[in-house]
């Protein structure tokens, strides 16, 4: 499990670098709003990637569970875990509306 998060880690460093090359300076919100979609997007493709592969090793848990209620409630605890993974990448894919309302509120 930390090995994944620290993987993860990594990745999105390394591709931090792609989307400031054309972030230069804001000077418009409309600018800041672009960058912050394109860094949602980011984050949403890889947060459901990482879901559904943690949901299928959920499901490969319960499947070898055999009966046995501590490996039943490891799988649980798993498929619920991918399951908040999978809805904060759907929510992170509305922050730069949100804070698009807040920078040009008057």
């Amino acid at each position: 499990m930390q090995r994944s998060v620290i993987a993860l880690g990594v990745l999105v460093m390394a591709l931090v670098p792609v989307f400031m090359a054309n972030a230069a300076i804001f000077s418009t919100v409309d600018q800041v709003v672009s960058f912050g979609t394109r860094v949602a997007e980011m984050v949403y493709v890889i947060a459901l990637a990482i879901g559904i592969i943690f949901t299928l090793m959920a499901a490969m848990k319960y499947i070898t569970a055999n009966g046995d209620s501590a490996k039943v409630g490891e799988a649980h605890k798993a498929l619920l875990y991918a399951v908040i993974g999978i809805a904060v990448a759907i929510v992170s894919f509305g922050v730069p509306n949100i804070i698009k309302d807040i920078l040009t509120r008057r």
